[in-house]
């Protein structure tokens, strides 16, 4: 659906060329939500505008539907670009306009008959929950009613492709999961296609299938959700995934840790249903063990409950070896814990 090849985008700097995006490659397939995440300057918002060509790239190849944007005509650019709808951070909304007009727009600039019109704009604002406010102004609406305006306007020329620039970034929390929610319904009941970028890892935990973490103008690490959050391969993707997971180690075990040189002191995964089987508790009935659970937490992942836990066995070498044979037959994973705080 969606394919970056090799691409480069080169602003000319001052003292020397500005990197935005440097030898980016991976792909979106059709009915997916991607989510890109990354700090600010890492080159997110530069990635997603080139899906629709408001960059062009300076090397390599964009493949929408498996047609090169680089090397369409005007034309066949604009016949593209009619299937890919876009959602903003600050809405973008014509305030003098009122909101059925705001989301009539881009069908009347595609010179759409009213009828059509009039029919496609009382669908989506049904759908948006907003069917009694097309004859109010975006002055007149909260930040998440604007976004929902946003988000129809964005489906109204029935896009295969809806792109979300940091969607939920101006909104408070109870807004951005309604919002969620709202693209989690886009995607499911009109098969659409999502690449959102964000710098809020609870917004790709929340609704992404994919996710790649973007570090100066670079992909450093991609994957599922799943697999990047339960073991992330990166510093950066670490404290991405810590936001909202707390997978380092508080200070208090890390002074145990460096007191007991990493001894005896395991970091355990449970992942599906072994989040939720008392394995720990069999290990002390089983074993000559007394186990202390140091720090952890508990949650879901796509649906799949994922377990992280911060262990300390106390006992003998033999027991412990016993106790990780256990751990080892029954899938679970574990590894030791040293002065590491990741």
């Amino acid at each position: 659906m969606i394919e970056f090849i090799d691409v480069d985008k080169t602003y000319p700097g001052i003292e020397a060329p500005v990197h935005a995006l440097d030898n980016i490659n991976f792909k979106v397939d059709a009915g997916e939500i991607y989510g890109v995440v990354g700090y600010s300057g890492a080159g997110k918002s530069t990635l997603i505008r080139c899906v629709n060509q408001l960059e062009s790239v300076t090397e390599g190849k964009v493949i929408v539907d498996g047609k090169d944007l680089t090397s369409l005509t005007p034309s066949e650019l604009r016949v593209i670009k009619k299937r890919i709808g876009m959602i903003f951070q600050h809405f973008n909304l014509l305030n003098s306009k009122t909101i059925y007009t705001n989301v009539a727009m881009p069908l009347i600039l595609n010179k759409t008959p009213k009828n059509e019109i009039k029919a496609r704009v009382t669908e989506l604002l049904d759908f948006v929950g907003l069917s009694d406010k097309a004859s109010q102004y975006p002055d007149q609406l909260s930040g998440g009613q604007k976004q929902r305006v946003g988000i129809a306007r964005a489906l109204a020329t029935n896009p295969s492709i809806l792109l979300c620039d940091e969607a939920t970034s101006a909104l408070d929390p109870q807004t951005t999961e309604s919002i969620l929610e709202l693209l989690r319904k886009i995607n499911k009941e009109y098969n659409i296609t999502i690449l959102l970028i964000t710098h809020e890892m609870s917004v790709i935990r929340d609704v992404c299938h994919k996710v790649a973490v973007m570090e100066n103008g670079k992909i450093i690490e991609r994957g599922s959700v799943f697999d990047v959050f339960s073991n992330p391969e990166t510093e950066t993707g670490r404290r991405f995934v810590n936001t909202v997971m707390q997978t380092e180690l508080p200070n208090y075990v890390q002074d145990l840790v460096q007191e007991s040189d990493g001894q005896y002191i395991y970091r355990i995964n449970f992942i599906n249903q072994l989040a939720v089987k008392p394995y720990l508790s069999q290990i002390s009935k089983l074993y000559d063990l007394n186990v202390n659970v140091l720090f952890g937490n508990i949650t879901e992942l796509q649906g799949i409950p994922f377990g992280n836990l911060i262990v300390q066995f106390d006992g003998s070498a033999p027991e412990l070896e016993k106790a990780l044979l256990y751990l080892e037959e029954n899938n679970v994973h574990y590894s030791e814990v040293n002065t590491y705080a990741g």
